[in-house]
């Protein structure tokens, strides 16, 4: 099937192959990785830098919601064939697989729960599982974190640097 090539249709003279290769022209085009979003990318002259994913998607894959993103079913974003991707909401996209979690551990900054004369206790690798792991509600623990005069449920909290 990798030899089956269909026209992107918003780029007039490109064509992708159903395993994520790119033409312009007749021409293969050479891809890259995005440093940044870590998504494959070719160079389409004239236009500029585009999405692998979003060009196979927009060839191969039926859109009749007009889902605005692309997400890769198996979450690998090299993984550019056609069966791996499909349309979708932003939402879904952000909700998909393991994404919540590479998220919050992304933005996750560990935190340390001491005793009122300063003596550590825990060490948590973020407030939200502090706050899971002794069965606290609310968000307190964040305004403990922010005063090092306030202290949570009777401990002292501080970010571990």
């Amino acid at each position: 099937m990798s030899n089956l090539l269909l026209d992107v249709p918003s780029l007039e003279g490109v064509q992708v192959s159903y395993d994520g290769e790119v033409y312009q022209d007749g021409r293969h085009l050479r891809k890259s990785v995005n440093k940044v979003t870590g998504y494959v990318t070719v160079r389409v002259r004239g236009v500029g830098p585009q999405y692998v994913h979003r060009l196979v998607a927009e060839a191969f894959i039926a859109n009749p919601n007009g889902y605005p993103e692309v997400n890769h079913k198996n979450e690998k974003k090299a993984d550019n064939r056609a069966s791996n991707l499909e349309w979708c909401t932003h939402t879904y996209n952000m909700h998909y697989g393991t994404c919540p979690q590479r998220i919050s551990d992304a933005n996750s900054i560990p935190v340390v729960m001491m005793s009122r004369d300063n003596k550590v206790l825990a060490i948590y690798p973020s407030g939200l599982e502090a706050r899971r792991a002794n069965g606290f509600k609310g968000h307190d623990i964040n305004k403990a974190l922010k005063d090092p005069n306030k202290t949570y449920n009777g401990y002292k909290w501080k970010y571990l640097q």
